[in-house]
Order: structure tokens, then C-alpha cells, then sequence
């Protein structure tokens, strides 16, 4: 992203290929240094000179159009891909490029275990990882972001190996290091080589195998014990009567499980901010949640809308990309490989040529039984074939955690206006901190419930 802006690039023919138009950037730096300074103003203000595509460098557009963002998706693996490279080195990107097929029949695999079916079937195994993890929150101001993704690790590591997130605290803390050393490397604008053993790239590797190990070791007791009639979780599904090689089963666990952390964790604490923002929201959502007498419930139209509002207007993964794989077209823009296309939900979402009223946070636009944008103009899991393999889980896992806040706590955000919305690879309120306080249950069955669980999970640390 760093190189300088050329809007006329000659190709090995002579024939020149013309790029759009663009900000010329700064000599040696291109627009990298104004791009990072103020990523989404960045964008907006040039979409305002130039239009909805326009060059970011001599090896990278900006599309901002819809209907050419869908098409990007719906062409991925095709003339375009989404394996890109943390590391500059050309060997690693041409590795990445031949783990298409594979990756694509891991997703395979993998799509039967997290569908819709399956992941309501496993609600009351989201909704005790959440409790278990809510135990010794009240009383401590916390961080809410690290709360809501350590949340959303021990959910999505119960879903795929069962309980309620009790045992899973070795799984949660790997993915939780793996994960953060790997934000470091896609916070920065500058890719170094992969050989390099900086302390940022050794941190990676070595978290990157910790959390391999911790992966293949699950798999291997679960292979030692029979497997019962029906899957208890994810990892029972994915495991089949004599399933001797595992390493897929383990690749895509291990990415699930990466994918499932971070993203969803900044969706939730958008939900927080918003609450705060609006306390008319959680009563709404807390009426809905005491009218239904069962946590696990997944019918919550009025949950599922505010979770849909908060990806419009917060997606975490605010900013996409694909690299062009052959020559092609996109729009009346020739295209060559090696090429980066650009995408930005965070703009589309918020576009008054696609939404009504588009800065305004309002649930009830989902609600009315019609598609409250236009077309192709809503796509916070992506499309195509490579959208968020885990989207109908995401979702459901949203709405319940959402509804169980709104029901279980009140909530005090204690400096909203000192937590920014900070865009780097992850849309989040920066530095967002609050207390919960628990509220006391208004149903026998809630009670009973509550009663019942069995909080085996203690010390959330790491969050504060």
C-alpha cells in the first residue's frame, strides 16, 4: 500500500493500460503515510474527488460500487483471490495461491458442522460459555473489547469441542496469542519477508504452533473415545467412522477457531457502545428476552436486528481486498495479475445512495420484511464463494450473547467519548471500558437454569 501512485503503467507490449484516476500520493512513500493517518477519511474524501474507483497506486484500486463488489466476490477463486500474504516475499503469496483447492474443500467439509441446522442445535452451548464467562465479571471496570472476544472464544471453542467453556481456558488463551500476533503484522502498512525473525514474526510462529498442537491433541482424545450416535459439537460432526488423516479437519478448526475471536468479539462491543448510547435498546431487547422463559430460544426478531444494524453500521472486517489471479476486467478497468482490489463495507453501509438515513442506528429498518438497501449493498460476512463460512453461527451467536447482556446486566459504559473508532485490520471503539452489574432473573425457569449450570470456569483476568 505504500507504493506511489501511477495512474498510466505500460504493459511488456507498449500498449498502455489505463488505471483511474487517483490521489498522485508522495514520492518514495505513495499514499501509504496519508492513508494510515486517516484510513477511512482517506477513503471517503477521495471517493468524493474521483468517484467510486480510483487508484490507491500503481498495483492497487479502490472500488466502492456495489455492483462491482459483488462481482469481485462472486469471481473470487476464479480471476481473483483472497490469499494474501502478511509477508512480502513472492514464494509465500505462490504457496498461499496453491492452497485454493484445499481450502475450499476444508469450507466443504466444514459447512455442514456450522449451518443453520446445526448451529441451533448447539444455542445452549453458547449460552452457558457465555455465562460461565460473565461469572466474575460484575464489580470490575473492564476492557470491553477483550471481554466480548474472550466471550466469543470460549462460545465458538464449546461449539466446536463441547461443555461450557470450562476446560477450554488453554485453547482460548492460544487463540487469543495467536491471534494478537497476528493483528500486529496486519496493523502495519509495511510487509517484511517471511525469513525475517523479528520479534513480531517469531511471536506468530511460535503461537501459530501452540495453538497446532493444542488443536491436534483435542482431535486425537476425541479419536481415542467412540463417537456417539448423535455429535455432541463440531468436532463430532466433523469426525467420521474411521477417519484415520485429520490434518484438514485440524486446519479448518484451527482457522474457525481464529476467525471466530476477534471479529465477532468487535461486533459485540459496537452492540455495548450502542446500548449505552441508546438504554431504550436494552429494554427492548431484555422485554424480548424475559417473554421467551429460555435463553437458548433463537426466534428474536428484535435482537436479530440490532445485531444486523450494528454490522451495518460497524463492520469489524471494515476494509477487504483481493488480489487479481488473471487478466481481467472489472467495470471498464483492465486488470493484470498481481494487481490488490479494494473494497471498504464501512463505506458502502453508510452510503445515502444505498440507505435511508444511512448515520442514523435504526434497528427497525430490518423489521419491515423488505431489504431496507439496495442491491448488493449489504455484505458484512462478504459473498460469493469464499463468504464467512461461519455466517449462520455468527449470527445466532451475536443475537443470543446480545440478548443475554440486555437481559442479565446492566451496563455502564465509563468513557465513551475517550474510545475512538480506531480502523485498523479490525473496526473497533478503542480503549471502550464499562462495569456490569447483574440483574435479577424474572422467571422460575431462568432461575432454575441458572441454578443448574455448572460454572466450572473461574478468573477472567485478561480482560481487564
Amino acid at each position: 500500500m505504500a507504493a506511489p501512485s501511477i495512474m498510466r503503467r505500460p504493459t511488456v507490449t507498449g500498449v498502455v493500460d489505463h488505471l483511474p484516476a487517483g490521489p498522485p500520493g508522495h514520492i518514495f512513500v505513495g499514499n501509504g503515510r496519508d492513508y494510515d493517518r486517516d484510513r477511512i477519511g482517506f477513503l471517503l474524501r477521495n471517493q468524493r474527488r474521483y468517484g467510486d474507483v480510483y487508484s490507491f497506486s500503481d498495483t492497487a484500486i479502490v472500488v466502492l460500487d456495489p455492483q462491482l463488489i459483488h462481482q469481485l466476490h462472486t469471481r473470487t477463486n476464479a480471476e481473483f483471490v483472497t490469499e494474501a500474504s502478511l509477508f512480502s516475499d513472492r514464494k509465500r503469496t505462490e504457496w498461499l495461491m496453491g492452497t485454493i483447492t484445499d481450502t475450499m474443500s476444508n469450507r466443504r467439509a466444514g459447512w455442514r458442522g456450522v449451518s443453520k441446522t446445526a448451529s441451533a442445535s448447539r444455542a445452549p452451548m453458547l449460552v452457558s460459555a457465555f455465562d460461565t464467562v460473565m461469572r466474575d465479571v460484575p464489580g470490575h471496570d473492564v476492557d470491553v473489547n477483550n471481554l466480548m472476544r474472550t466471550v466469543a472464544g470460549y462460545e465458538f471453542a464449546s461449539f466446536c469441542f463441547g461443555g461450557d467453556g470450562s476446560d477450554l481456558t488453554d485453547v482460548v488463551a492460544a487463540v487469543d496469542d495467536g491471534v494478537r500476533a497476528t493483528l500486529t503484522l496486519m496493523n502495519r502498512s509495511l510487509r517484511l519477508p517471511s525469513w525475517m525473525p523479528t520479534p513480531a514474526i517469531r511471536r506468530m510462529r511460535h503461537s501459530g504452533a501452540a495453538l497446532r498442537r493444542l488443536v491436534h491433541q483435542r482431535v486425537t482424545d476425541r479419536l481415542a473415545h467412540d463417537t456417539p450416535p448423535q455429535p455432541r459439537d463440531l468436532l463430532d460432526t466433523v469426525l467420521q467412522p474411521g477417519t484415520t488423516d485429520t490434518h484438514h479437519i485440524e486446519v479448518s478448526l484451527n482457522l474457525m477457531l481464529r476467525a471466530s475471536y476477534s471479529i465477532p468479539g468487535a461486533a459485540l462491543t459496537w452492540a455495548v457502545r450502542q446500548l449505552a448510547l441508546q438504554p431504550q435498546l436494552t429494554q427492548r431487547l431484555r422485554d424480548e428476552a424475559n417473554a421467551l422463559h429460555d435463553p437458548a430460544a433463537i426466534d428474536r426478531p428484535y435482537a436479530e436486528a440490532v445485531v444486523k444494524e450494528v454490522l451495518r453500521m460497524y463492520p469489524p472486517s471494515w476494509f477487504g481486498g483481493r488480489e487479481v489471479r488473471h487478466h481481467t476486467q472489472l467495470g471498464e478497468w483492465k486488470l493484470q495479475p498481481g494487481q490488490q482490489v479494494m473494497f471498504s463495507p464501512y463505506v458502502v453501509h453508510r452510503d445515502p445512495r444505498w440507505w435511508d438515513a444511512p448515520t442514523q442506528f435504526r434497528p427497525q429498518r430490518w423489521m419491515t420484511g423488505q431489504p431496507p438497501h439496495a442491491r448488493h449493498a449489504y455484505f458484512p460476512f462478504g459473498a460469493g464463494p469464499r463468504i464467512c463460512i461461519g455466517n449462520q453461527l455468527g449470527m445466532l451467536e451475536q443475537i443470543l450473547t446480545l440478548s443475554r447482556l440486555a437481559q442479565c446486566y446492566d451496563i455502564d459504559v465509563t468513557n465513551i467519548d475517550r474510545a475512538p473508532m480506531t480502523a485498523r485490520s479490525i473496526l473497533t471503539p478503542d480503549g471502550l471500558r464499562a462495569r456490569f452489574r447483574r440483574i435479577a432473573l424474572k422467571t422460575s425457569s431462568e432461575k432454575a437454569i441458572a441454578a443448574d449450570r455448572d460454572y466450572g470456569f473461574h478468573g477472567v483476568a485478561s480482560i481487564r
